[in-house]
């Protein structure tokens, strides 16, 4: 079934199947042979997030349950970061050459930090019984948690269980514009894509109130979600070549390339305040009562 609460569903009952499924999706995923390594820990981390959404919609009503379910997912992913982290500057890598603002950058650098990109990735991933035991762990921790998810106690059925949660994260989306901008560092910019992301998956699970609206809505709330996920892996990028220039390069050439990360970060950052601006345009309260309201008209019986 969807990552949806469906139209006749009670929300809690809603809620706990799409913990469920998402869990057993990763489990299938994790058990899969046939997937690479990396896409089974990409996998993972992106499902632990759509799991974590969803507790968030439980603050502050059952906050303790948040508490414990949010750091157990949060927990599970960092347990995979390593090899995905070491993938990820690869892949940005590969990306950030490939743009316009690489044109001037000289070909061998591009190949010599790719090289030293790749060796890093290949080491993580070279110890094969370490990483066979993290997934392990990984496995049972997510087994663990799907046992206790059929058991949550959640109070009421309907969309007021989730109004404070739903319009928390929007509120806390909205005020890390001014603050990114203001502060222009990366962890700023770092968490407002992370409020960016809750607030996504939030409105996926609602995407079928009233299906043009929020479907349309999605799709900008995702753009201005990959602006800040590549603006977030070039920050990390950009930390990885100024810890150890000498590795990747001839230090002339390397700071060309990385003067060349600098200004995709800034290119990125500009696109994505117009678009952020759009998308928390409303006061949260203003929001909140806009979804009840289509959660309303959608479960309204049809008359005679």
């Amino acid at each position: 079934m969807p990552y949806r609460i469906l139209k006749r569903e009670r929300t809690d009952a809603a809620l706990r199947r799409i913990v469920v499924e998402q869990v057993d999706r990763t489990l299938a995923e994790m058990t899969n042979e046939g997937l690479a390594v990396e896409t089974k820990i990409h996998q993972a981390r992106k499902r632990c997030k759509k799991i974590r959404a969803v507790v968030r919609l439980l603050r502050p009503e059952h906050e303790d349950l948040y508490r414990h379910e949010n750091a157990w997912y949060r927990d599970a992913a960092r347990s995979l970061s390593e090899l995905r982290d070491q993938d990820a500057l690869f892949e940005t890598h590969k990306r950030l050459v490939s743009h316009p603002v690489c044109e001037s950058v000289p070909r061998t650098v591009c190949c010599s930090a790719a090289e030293e990109f790749r060796g890093r990735r290949d080491h993580a991933a070279a110890d094969t019984a370490r990483l066979a035991a993290t997934l392990d762990d990984f496995i049972e921790a997510m087994r663990q948690g799907r046992a206790r998810a059929p058991d949550w106690t959640l109070a009421g059925a309907g969309f007021e269980m989730m109004t404070d949660g739903l319009r928390k994260t929007y509120r806390r989306g909205r005020k890390a514009i001014s603050r990114s901008y203001e502060e222009g560092t990366p962890d700023a910019f770092h968490e407002w894509r992370k409020r960016v992301k809750y607030h996504w998956y939030h409105m996926r699970l609602l995407r079928g109130l009233w299906k043009p609206v929020m479907h349309a809505h999605c799709r900008q709330v995702h753009v201005l979600a990959g602006l800040l996920g590549d603006d977030h892996d070039l920050a990390l990028y950009l930390q990885a070549m100024e810890a150890a220039p000498s590795a990747f390069g001839k230090q002339p050439y390397v700071k060309q390339l990385i003067r060349a990360a600098q200004q995709r970060r800034r290119q990125l950052e500009e696109a994505a305040h117009p678009l952020g601006l759009r998308v928390f345009a409303e006061k949260p309260p203003a929001f909140t009562r806009r979804m009840e309201a289509y959660w309303a008209a959608q479960r309204r019986k049809p008359g005679p």
